[in-house]
């Protein structure tokens, strides 16, 4: 059993939205940062990394296939 997305989902919408409109890993993270959203796992900081991970969970791959 996965254990449960920590982000919420509206951050995994726009994120999810960002990537279908084209824009990178890297700049959706600026986004996030600039918009004082918080990671899933409490750090400082958004980075390429998180959003790859994020896009990775079964809702973020589920939204990826709806959402075109």
């Amino acid at each position: 059993m996965s254990r449960p997305r920590a982000c919420s989902d509206d951050t995994l919408l726009l994120v999810v939205q960002l990537v279908r409109a084209g824009w990178s890993q890297r700049a959706i993270s600026e986004v996030l940062n600039g918009l004082d959203i918080p990671t899933p796992n409490d750090c400082s900081h958004w980075y390429a990394s998180y959003v790859c991970r994020l896009l990775q969970t079964r809702d973020g791959r589920r939204l990826l296939a709806v959402i075109s």
